[in-house]
């Protein structure tokens, strides 16, 4: 089985390490009773949720229940689409290097999970990215020609930064070794955090959010985030999910999504009426690609709150506004 170890450095001195493994913790046995009695209960409502509990309790409990990270998918598809409107057409030419998803396998999912678990993290945080030099090949006369990336770190959470300020206190793993596993080795999105990857985050940082061109506002180049943090359980939710439908569906798409507005519970993480942000969707099998499956969640959220429709993951700390 696939070892992980997590490496803690002050200075250049090797101060712990502790081994992690990569396959995370059991899932419940089938016949406890008590994980019993809480799908007889999801089965009233509409579906066994049995993925989304352990020992009857809501795997978000402590940050908020699962319903606070679900966003219904017409919502979700508005937001899509407004990303696209706003920040992927400029001068009646195309945005085409700026990405708007981004493909995680169940495989790789599944090994952040085990890793965020077995390393004690509290999250991952999603920076955005792009190649250091642009392409006129593949994006001829457009003002942006640096194909768009993501990388994910995973976090640790520190209670000694307040809670209330622009810092956040969900800390980036600069020593991750998430990048080592059977399969988030053979993403481009799983990297080692280094001058290159740096170098990367920061120019996307100097050239799609500073230095407007043509009719850019800075305040519209400033709404595109530059990171976005997700809570630990949307993983663990999404990975005990997908391995539940595994016979159909093979990973998730990781979108770019724009909000409309603020709102009073979102005032200390986003800064931007439409600032952009990650919307999680489950993808099923499509011929040889993979198409975006909105209905999933559908099954199981109505468990959780009984009024929600099919739709996507959204939830987390958006930077400018709260940064590592």
């Amino acid at each position: 089985m696939k070892k992980y170890t997590c490496i803690f450095f002050l200075s250049v001195i090797i101060l712990s390490a502790a081994s992690c493994n990569s396959g995370g913790s059991k899932d419940e046995p089938k016949n406890n009773s008590t994980a019993k009695a809480a799908e007889d209960t999801a089965k009233k409502t509409i579906y066994n949720a049995s993925w989304l509990v352990k020992d009857s309790i809501d795997i978000c409990k402590d940050a908020g229940g699962f319903g606070n990270f679900f966003v219904p998918e017409q919502e979700g598809r508005d937001m899509l689409s407004d990303f696209d409107k706003i920040y992927k057409k400029m001068d009646n030419k195309p945005v085409d290097a700026l990405l708007n998803s981004y493909w995680l396998s169940a495989c790789q999912i599944s090994e952040i999970a085990a890793y965020l678990n077995a390393c004690n993290h509290d999250g991952i945080r999603i920076y955005m990215a792009c190649a250091l030099t642009g392409s006129s090949t593949d994006y001829g006369n457009q003002y942006y020609k640096n194909k768009t990336n993501i990388f994910i770190f995973p976090t640790t959470f520190n209670s000694s930064i307040p809670p209330t300020g622009s810092k956040s206190q969900h800390q980036t793993d600069k020593n991750s070794r998430l990048h080592l596993g059977t399969c988030t080795s053979q993403s481009e999105y799983f990297k080692a955090y280094n001058k290159t990857t740096e170098s990367m985050i920061t120019k996307f940082d100097d050239l799609y959010r500073k230095n407007p061109v043509f009719d850019e506002t800075a305040d519209k180049k400033d709404a595109l985030s530059a990171a976005v943090w997700i809570d630990k359980c949307v993983i663990t939710g999404l990975d005990k999910l997908l391995k539940a439908h595994s016979t159909t569906n093979d990973g998730a798409f990781f979108n770019i999504g724009a909000y409309k507005t603020k709102t009073p519970e979102r005032q200390r993480f986003q800064k931007h009426n439409t600032q952009s942000t990650v919307i999680v969707v489950p993808t099923k099998r499509n011929g040889t690609g993979h198409e975006i499956d909105w209905q999933l969640l559908d099954n199981v959220t109505k468990s959780v709150k009984a009024f929600a429709p099919p739709g996507g993951f959204n939830h987390g700390e958006l930077c400018p506004q709260v940064c590592n």
